[in-house]
Parts: C-alpha cells; sequence; structure tokens
C-alpha cells in the first residue's frame, strides 16, 4: 500500500487536468525562449548582424571637428614689439568614400555572410534543442506508462495471492503455489519502486531542459505530410535545408570575402573630401581657408 501511495503522489505532481494540458509543442517553445544556450547563441548572432552594420556604416559620409586654443608671442613688423595673443583654431572636414579597391564591400559581404552562418547556427542549436525536448517529453510518458502498468500487475498479483491463500487454507491448493505467487508480489514491488525512481528521474529530467514541471503531458501526432515518402526525398530535404550544410556553405562564401579583402590594401583609395577651417589672427579678426 504504502509503494501504491508514493506512486500516486507521483502521478499528482507529473500529471493534472486535460485544463491545463502540456503538448510537445508548447513544450519546444517554451524551451526555446527560456534555455539560456539558445539564448547564447542567439546574442552571438546579434553581434555578427552589429559587426555587419558597423561594415556598411564604412561607406557613409564622415564628418570631423577640429579645434585648438592656446597662447602665442607674435612681433609686430612695424614697432618690432613682442605681443601676446590667444589663438583659437576650428576645422571641419567632410569626407566620402568613393572606392578603397572593393576592401569595404567585400568587408560588407564577409560580415553578412558570417552573420548568416551565425543565423543557421542558432537553426541547428534550437533543433538539437528541441530533439532534446522530445525525447524527454517521450521519457516522461513512457515513465508514466510504465509506473501505471506496475501498479496494476501489483494490484493483480495481490488478487490472485488472495485467491490462492483462500485455497491453501481450505486444503484446496499447495504451499507451493502460495510461495510462488509471494515471490512475484515481492518482484512486482521492486518493478513498482524501479518505476517509481524512473518516474522522478525523467521528472527531474524535464524541469531540467524545458524549465517546467511535466503536467498533462499528451502523446504528440506526427504530421504525416511533413515526412518524406523516400529516403531520397529526404537526403534532398537535408541538403536543401540542413542549418548544419548551411553553415558550412556561407563559411565557404565568407572565406572568399575575406580573400578578395585580403588584395584591397594594394589598390588605390579614392575619396572627396571637403575641409573648411578659420581662425584668429593677432588683431583678433577671423580668417577662414576653404578648401
Amino acid at each position: 500500500m504504502k509503494g501504491i501511495k508514493l506512486s500516486a503522489l507521483a502521478l499528482a505532481t507529473m500529471l493534472s487536468h486535460a485544463v491545463s494540458a502540456q503538448s510537445l509543442e508548447q513544450a519546444i517553445s517554451h524551451t526555446l525562449k527560456t534555455n539560456p544556450e539558445v539564448k547564447a547563441s542567439y546574442n552571438d548572432f546579434m553581434s555578427y548582424v552589429y559587426d555587419n552594420k558597423a561594415a556598411v556604416r564604412e561607406y557613409y559620409p564622415k564628418l570631423d571637428l577640429t579645434a585648438g586654443v592656446g597662447w602665442e608671442n607674435y612681433q609686430a613688423d612695424v614697432s618690432n614689439r613682442d605681443d601676446d595673443y590667444t589663438a583659437i583654431d576650428a576645422s571641419i572636414k567632410l569626407t566620402q568614400l568613393i572606392w578603397d579597391g572593393s576592401g569595404t564591400l567585400n568587408n560588407m559581404d564577409r560580415t553578412a555572410a558570417e552573420a548568416e552562418s551565425l543565423r543557421y547556427k542558432v537553426l541547428s542549436d534550437a533543433s538539437d534543442k528541441a530533439l532534446e525536448v522530445a525525447k524527454v517529453y517521450l521519457d516522461a510518458l513512457k515513465a508514466y506508462e510504465i509506473l501505471a502498468l506496475s501498479e496494476s500487475n501489483l494490484a493483480t498479483h495481490k488478487e490472485i495471492y488472495q485467491d490462492i491463500k483462500k485455497r491453501t487454507e481450505s486444503g484446496v491448493g499447495s504451499t507451493a503455489d502460495l510461495s510462488q505467487v509471494q515471490a512475484r508480489i515481492a518482484k512486482a514491488h521492486g518493478n513498482l519502486l524501479a518505476a517509481q525512481n524512473n518516474l522522478f528521474d525523467t521528472h527531474t529530467q524535464f524541469t531540467r531542459l524545458v524549465g517546467q514541471s511535466p503536467q498533462g503531458l499528451v502523446f504528440p501526432r506526427a504530421d504525416a505530410t511533413a515526412i518524406p515518402l523516400t529516403i531520397t526525398e529526404a537526403i534532398e530535404l537535408a541538403i536543401e535545408m540542413h542549418p548544419v550544410i548551411k553553415t558550412a556553405q556561407v563559411d565557404v562564401d565568407a572565406a572568399k570575402f575575406q580573400y578578395k579583402q585580403s588584395n584591397s590594401p594594394n589598390l588605390p583609395t579614392f575619396t572627396i573630401e571637403r575641409v573648411t577651417t578659420t581662425s584668429t589672427t593677432p588683431k583678433g579678426l577671423p580668417a577662414a581657408v576653404m578648401k
């Protein structure tokens, strides 16, 4: 009876009413939203996205402001007298890159390919994590079913034991049959304890991975239309869409753009510049120079 009470408590913590049922899709969705490993992979991807944005900005116009102030001494041409004055200089330079040997363009393409590679890595990590959730989800369902069968098996053996005990006491049955049933009850008790331990183990694994305790689990139904009909179709689909293969392809593209970028320092750079400079003369009058 103690074992049955323990199993009932385990079921109460694992399963709830159908109103709060937790489907496999919901478990996977919650895991992908909250799992720290998936979040870390996504943050790595976003860092490469910002690197690409920074590379694109190399083609934006640049505006540089330079200013200086200081004390200076000068000698007037007429009086030969030394005078002091405060010098103030300021300049503004506008620069627009025209061409730098395609270095910036190749850097833009390289960082874009690297960001795409990280995007596929996020998809790969998410797929692996979803597969882990599916496995632990099915393991939890299996553990519950095994526990229910163990309970039923123990109850059946106890009923048989009572029947054989009555027959033995009435002189119809043998003590050997009674001993055999007692041994089977002991084995059924052991199976029940093992099923309880397995249930709690899968419960712990589910909670650690999903971040929620398993409640109202529902046996999933596969979408038959999404399953390839032949091995050939499955291979073609994997080559076309598998994120690991896609990652390798864009990594090759990134390496090509990096090689092209390495040749740009050997080529000339063309820019358009506009500079405006202003400063104070010894008499305190501003003077401006424009290029």
